[in-house]
């Protein structure tokens, strides 16, 4: 499974989170910094005589922070570690999300085929 997978390496190759990843939202009792991960889609690859031969996954990152700069910082450790990752990511991209919570907040979205 693709998350266990993203997780474990998220965890371990990013400092700065002090291994605060999350699936789809962040703890009540959040500490940040931290990130938080989604499985947008899961495209199953098929054709017509091998039926199903892999997945494209699009995943959303969420880098949460208390300053501007730290969520900056953070995303750039985060984009560093995917670059690492068993399964490139292909069409990387990211932006800055404002956030109610008084938090700051990156966002990152990217796919991986598998």
């Amino acid at each position: 499974m693709i998350e266990a997978d993203l997780f474990s390496h998220l965890r371990d190759n990013v400092p700065s989170s002090n291994g605060r990843v999350y699936p789809q939202v962040l703890p009540v009792d959040h500490v940040v910094p931290a990130v938080v991960y989604t499985i947008v889609n899961d495209l199953d690859k098929t054709s017509v005589n091998l039926g199903r031969y892999g997945s494209k996954v699009r995943i959303q990152l969420d880098c949460y922070a208390t300053t501007y700069l730290e969520v900056k910082q953070l995303k750039d450790e985060v984009k560093t570690a995917l670059y690492d990752f068993e399964h490139t990511p292909h069409s990387l991209s990211s932006r800055d999300m404002p956030e109610d919570s008084k938090l700051y907040r990156q966002l990152i979205e990217f796919y991986i085929s598998i």
